[in-house]
C-alpha cells in the first residue's frame, strides 16, 4: 500500500458547493474544477457537500494511514516491516486500502 497518495492526479482542495440556477455545483476555490449539474432533489444537496469534501476526506485519511503505520510499528524494531504486513491485511486497513485505491481510478 502507498504511503502517500498522488494529488497531482486530481484538482487541489478546497472545493465548495455553489448554486447555479436550477442545480448545485461543487467548484474549486481557483475556479480550476467544476462539476456538472447536481440536481437540488432528493439527496442532489448531500452528494454535493460529499464531493466537496473529498480532498480533505483523502488528506486526513492519507494522515491516518501514516500514524497509524507509525504507532502499529512501534516498539516491533526489526519486527515492524513484518507487523506491518499483517496490519495490512486486517479488515480496517483493506477498506482504507480500497477507498485510497479508488480514489485513483484502481
Amino acid at each position: 500500500m502507498p504511503n502517500s497518495v498522488n494529488r497531482s492526479a486530481h484538482t487541489p482542495g478546497p472545493w465548495r458547493v455553489v448554486e447555479g440556477g436550477i442545480c448545485l455545483h461543487v467548484v474549486s476555490t481557483d475556479a480550476g474544477f467544476s462539476t456538472g449539474c447536481i440536481s437540488f432533489d432528493g439527496r442532489g444537496l448531500a452528494n454535493a457537500h460529499l464531493i466537496a469534501a473529498a480532498p480533505e476526506l483523502l488528506d486526513a485519511l492519507a494522515v491516518a494511514v501514516r500514524t497509524i503505520r507509525t504507532w502499529h510499528g512501534l516498539g516491533m524494531g526489526a519486527n515492524e516491516a513484518q507487523a506491518w504486513a499483517l496490519y495490512q491485511a486486517s479488515p480496517e486497513m483493506r477498506q482504507i486500502t480500497a477507498a485510497l485505491a479508488k480514489t485513483e481510478g484502481r
